[in-house]
């Protein structure tokens, strides 16, 4: 599913919605609704039903927008493809946007977006390690931490992640000591340790396995020490 997006000033002249059946051959289109969130910091869902190989949108007409997310109202399904305008800014601005719900489907559709070649590894990183300094909710930061987990192993090189490790891991022991649940203390303390690199971050893990150090609030089962 493609984003179509014309903007003049700020607002919406057009905006419109294609599909395309991942098997050519097939050409089947799928009849779905979808809730589109448009806009900057604050943002306007729209219910929008993708009935049809294209669908224009004229409700969105003279909307403000910075962005437009078809599953920005965490309803639709499909792989997204953004528009350059929504890409750009979403790459830039995604932790000020104050609904959760769509911080979280923005990150699944930027996420698939460097599967895609559309952005890359290290631009991910970057957006990550600046959402988790201010990320709330804890499922928004549970995913972001597993993406963040994944972008740096998979798919960065080798020189990329040793510029990144310094900052990935301060933003992780900054995350960890700020945690007010067990849960998110874990979630925390897992990343740290499946990425810590640098010899200071090594040797704090160390103690921490030989029980030397503690870290408050959190209570390490067998599966942690051996991991």
């Amino acid at each position: 599913i493609t984003t179509e997006l014309t903007l003049s000033n700020g607002k919406i002249d057009r905006l419109a919605f294609t599909q395309r059946d991942p098997f050519p051959a097939r050409g089947l289109t799928w009849n779905q609704r979808m809730t589109v969130a448009i806009g900057g910091r604050r943002t306007t869902l729209i219910p929008v039903q993708l009935n049809a190989r294209r669908v224009d949108v004229p409700a969105a007409r003279r909307l403000p927008a910075r962005f437009v997310l078809p599953n920005g109202g965490g309803i639709a399904y499909g792989e997204f493809h953004l528009d350059r305008a929504s890409l750009t800014w979403l790459m830039a601005n995604l932790p000020s946007i104050e609904d959760e719900l769509t911080r979280g489907a923005a990150w699944i559709t930027l996420w698939d977006a460097m599967l895609n070649g559309e952005v890359t590894p290290d631009a991910l990183l970057t957006l990550a390690i600046q959402a988790l300094r201010v990320e709330q909710n804890e499922l928004n930061i549970s995913r972001v931490l597993s993406y963040a987990r994944d972008a740096y192993w998979r798919y960065s090189t080798p020189a990329a992640r040793t510029r990144f490790a310094p900052r990935i891991e301060l933003v992780l022991r900054l995350g960890l000591d700020a945690a007010r649940t067990p849960s998110l203390k874990s979630s925390w303390f897992s990343a740290l340790r499946d990425m810590a690199l640098t010899p200071p971050t090594v040797q704090w893990l160390t103690r921490v396995w030989m029980q030397e150090t503690q870290v408050p609030g959190l209570t390490l089962s067998e599966t942690d020490y051996i991991r």
